[in-house]
């Protein structure tokens, strides 16, 4: 489960980063090593969904996805990834 969570942070960095290919492809490395790890299925399959959204770093669907992920897809995220998505949200 290490594991699993060190991916689950490398890809909420991708995300901050706005780097939405690395963000997916960490999050199906994620899904490999531990499936059912937090809610990184579903937030893998909203970002799958919302993709073509993101490519543009300046969109402001990233102030969506973020405010997204912290009312539905939040469940045992780290405080400090939390506080990332509320501040990014805004």
């Amino acid at each position: 489960m290490d594991e699993a969570g060190k991916l689950e942070n490398k890809a909420f960095q991708y995300l901050f980063d706005k780097n939405i290919d690395q963000a997916l492809a960490t999050c199906e490395e994620c899904e490999k090593t531990y499936p059912s790890y937090h809610s990184v299925y579903d937030l893998k399959n909203m970002l799958k969904k919302e993709r073509e959204g993101l490519l543009d770093k300046n969109s402001g669907k990233w102030k969506e996805i973020y405010l997204k992920i912290l009312n539905n897809y939040s469940w045992r995220l780290s405080t400090d990834i939390m506080d990332k998505l509320r501040l990014n949200s805004k």
